[in-house]
């Protein structure tokens, strides 16, 4: 977004490091600038690399689990494309950030066109990022709430479409970034050079683009947001108000195995609200200070000091949205979690039992391979012996592969 990375700074129009480039006797003034001096120093230093390190790893591993063959979903498409863009963005944003803070490094002419290309960029990813968010949270309130048309709308093909349109609209709309800044160096003797607003910068103020663009990316998705994920909790509410009733019913094989799925599309709802809660409270602090910005634009410099203190903050909660989404997956999907081991852990997958969780997950996902009135099958996993009888599976559905995991193909897999 707009606010995602440095345009929250309040630092004049040659992006300077002090407000003030005049001292002024005032002993608040000079208190705030060591504030802001000491939280930059930690953010930039120690707290945006930490978190960058940490939510590289884990998007690394989300983009692994979720393009293997048999998690492939229109819900997983989503996921993995907002795993990449979280990447880029963090690798950008701490790229920014720790190399700002070193005077010899942030005035030379490599970092300064550096940050005139990166800058724009981050703000493309986090553009994007936000309203992958809003589609696929779209896409599950379909999913859930009118399961006929989910089963036709949400499909894999038209996931990449709809990825492939909001990638290009998110860049494009963002594209005006790239020409409303210069890097000049004020005096021909001198070694520094800055960023200064140029010509561009006047037409989009005068079309209002700094009012479009944040109306855009920031306060109509969390608008959306908020109605959509609204529904979704309501659902889940009724769902599990539903399952307590009838839990003392009496159920057959056919029943169970309807309720282990809807049980785990439960999960997988109850993740992608997990997913939603957290960018609603790592992006709104900074919604909020953009509206200050924007409504009380004329303020004193001790004002414009604590805007910039509480960016430089707010900063660093949109680098922790785009760093947990590894935990949310993992504490929510069992799938992703099975997964994750079968890939990562070299002692499960040695493991053959047949009650394995993907194994499960698999069948709960294909109930048309497994039919009530069809015998239990004896799979084998070392020797790919499966014995069937009377009924048997469509072609080319069952396969056992290397490490003894039952695989289903051309079939589409549940999400995560």
């Amino acid at each position: 977004m707009d606010y995602g990375l440095f345009t929250n700074s309040s630092e004049g129009q040659n992006f300077s490091v002090m407000v003030s480039e005049t001292p002024l006797p005032d002993y608040e003034l000079y208190y705030l600038k060591d504030q802001l001096t000491m939280v930059r120093s930690i953010t930039s230093r120690i707290v945006a690399p930490t978190i960058a390190f940490v939510g590289i790893m884990g998007n690394i591993i989300n983009i692994v689990v979720l393009t293997r063959r048999w998690m492939r979903s229109s819900t997983n498409c989503y996921l993995t494309v907002l795993a990449i863009y979280d990447t880029l963005y963090l690798l950008i944003a701490t790229s920014l950030f720790f190399f700002r803070v070193y005077p010899d490094i942030r005035y030379t002419m490599e970092y300064t066109y550096y940050f005139w290309i990166a800058r724009p960029l981050s703000n493309v990813c986090s553009n994007t990022g936000t309203w992958l968010t809003v589609t696929f949270t779209v896409e599950r309130y379909i999913g859930v709430c009118h399961p006929m048309k989910g089963r036709v709308l949400c499909t894999v093909e038209r996931a990449r479409y709809i990825i492939a349109a909001v990638c290009a609209l998110a860049f494009l709309s963002t594209l005006p970034d790239f020409f409303d800044t210069d890097v000049v160096r004020p005096d021909v003797n001198a070694t520094k050079y800055e960023m200064t607003r140029n010509h561009g910068h006047e037409i989009l103020t005068q079309i209002g683009y700094y009012w479009i663009n944040p109306t855009v990316f920031t306060f109509i998705p969390l608008i959306l947001l908020a109605v959509f994920n609204s529904l979704l909790i309501y659902s889940v509410m009724e769902a599990s108000k539903l399952r307590k009733s009838m839990a003392n019913i009496e159920v057959t094989a056919t029943d169970n195995r309807r309720e282990r799925q809807q049980r785990e599309q439960q999960r997988i709802t109850i993740m992608l609200i997990s997913v939603v809660v957290v960018f609603f409270l790592c992006q709104l602090p900074s919604a909020c200070l953009l509206i200050v910005q924007k409504v009380y634009d004329d303020v004193r410099k001790t004002e414009k000091l604590r805007h910039t203190i509480a960016g430089n903050v707010f900063n660093v909660f949109v680098m922790v949205n785009s760093a947990i989404n590894f935990l949310l997956y993992s504490l929510f999907s069992t799938k992703f979690r099975n997964t994750f081991k079968r890939i990562f852990c070299r002692c499960c997958q040695d493991r053959q039992s047949r009650n394995d969780g993907l194994f499960s997950e698999i069948a709960t996902a294909h109930p048309t391979a497994m039919r009530s009135n069809r015998p239990s099958l004896c799979v084998q996993f070392n020797n790919v012996n499966i014995s069937q009888s009377r009924s048997p599976l469509p072609d080319r559905a069952v396969n056992t592969s290397k490490n003894g995991y039952l695989q289903i193909q051309n079939k589409q897999e549940d999400s995560v």
